[in-house]
């Protein structure tokens, strides 16, 4: 596991998803890339899943803010079970 996740969320990118891809992954080869397909009709999953860490595929498009939404419950999900493992260390300023 990297330091850093950036998440590309991507609706019908067939002809420019590696590309952003590849630039990420040299601009930031820190990071994870995890990509979510938003119902994509054409060959961005397939693309996507060849050059990405990982893939989240939403089966018909929910549109740009329901894949930032799913991002961020996630991302409020991880953070709060972190600070439930910080606040059980005894000494801890989190409890």
């Amino acid at each position: 596991m990297k330091t850093y996740l950036v998440v590309l969320p991507a609706y019908n990118e067939e002809q420019s998803i590696h590309s952003v891809i590849k630039e990420i992954k040299w601009s930031m080869p820190f990071a994870d890339i995890l990509v979510v397909d938003d119902g994509s009709t054409d060959r961005t999953g397939a693309i996507a899943r060849e050059n990405s860490s990982g893939m989240i595929i939403h089966p018909f498009n929910l549109g740009y803010g329901a894949a930032v939404s799913l991002i961020a419950s996630g991302a409020s999900s991880i953070a709060a079970a972190a600070l439930r493992k910080i606040r059980a260390f005894p000494g801890s300023p989190f409890r």
